[in-house]
């Protein structure tokens, strides 16, 4: 369905997306206390629903629409992420993305402290999923920097396609790598494919990152990266992107508690 920009934009204002949750499991650990958040659905004043990401490429194209969403997205993913901890009673990770445009203004950092600050969560509650680092300036890079030093995690997201590459790893200080989606396809019959992940698994171990892997849809992708060693893992398989209560229970069921 398509909607006007000042709609699309209003809309945004309005608090109109629903974040639903997709669980990240902790492999040797059996534990999920990690989920990424999606704004999954898009309820129109009228009732009717739609898909929230056929609309992510339009808010993109739209520096303004860029810089309401992610501020709105930030802030209701703590606000969700606060609720939950309360909740399960056990610290959890909420892992988000945002765009290049919004990781370059000079304000970024402000606004990520002052947001953890709202919900009284600390840097190490949140994880930013970071693709396009070739759009990130210099005070983007300074910005990603200055949160990693206060003890927010960095992923490089999609790794392995595009401008997500190793060359990537040298610009900023990554805590870990997320795989491309398509690196789980082939697993475990692409003889060629499963040594590539090996590879990656021993790149990871020599730089000192993580890897998690995504696009797990069955039994024997979860048990090949078990087996190999990678430090997390997400797919359908696991858990689809779920509303904030089925998310809950997920968590109450799943999460390790201290």
């Amino acid at each position: 369905m398509w909607l006007a920009d000042s709609t699309l934009m209003s809309l945004v204002g309005q608090g109109a997306f629903e974040l639903y949750g997709q669980p990240k499991w902790t492999f040797g650990k059996n534990t999920c206390n990690t989920y990424e958040v999606f704004a999954e659905v898009l309820h129109l004043p009228e009732g009717q629903d739609l898909r929230g990401y056929d609309y992510i490429g339009q808010i993109a194209a739209n520096k303004n629409m860029v810089r309401m969403f992610s501020d709105w997205f930030l802030e209701e993913s703590l606000a969700m992420m606060r609720r939950l901890i309360d909740k399960a009673g056990c610290d959890l990770i909420t892992a988000v993305n945002t765009w290049p445009y919004s990781i370059n203004q000079s304000d970024f950092v402000n606004k990520v402290e002052q947001a953890l600050k709202r919900h009284n969560l600390e840097p190490r509650n949140l994880e930013y999923e970071i693709s396009g680092v070739d759009q990130i300036d210099a005070t983007g890079l300074e910005n990603l920097r200055a949160l990693k030093e206060q003890g927010v995690t960095l992923l490089l997201d999609n790794f392995g396609i595009g401008d997500n590459n190793l060359f990537a790893l040298t610009k900023l200080p990554f805590d870990g790598i997320k795989l491309a989606r398509c690196f789980a396809e082939g697993v475990p019959q692409d003889e060629k494919l499963v040594r590539i992940l090996v590879s990656v698994a021993h790149l990871a171990d020599t730089l000192g990152i993580t890897v998690c892997a995504k696009g797990i849809e069955n039994g024997d992708q979860f048990e090949y990266f078990s087996d190999l060693g990678y430090f997390k893992g997400q797919g359908y398989m696991i858990g689809a992107p779920m509303p904030e209560d089925k998310l809950c229970e997920f968590i109450a069921q799943f999460a390790k508690k201290d």
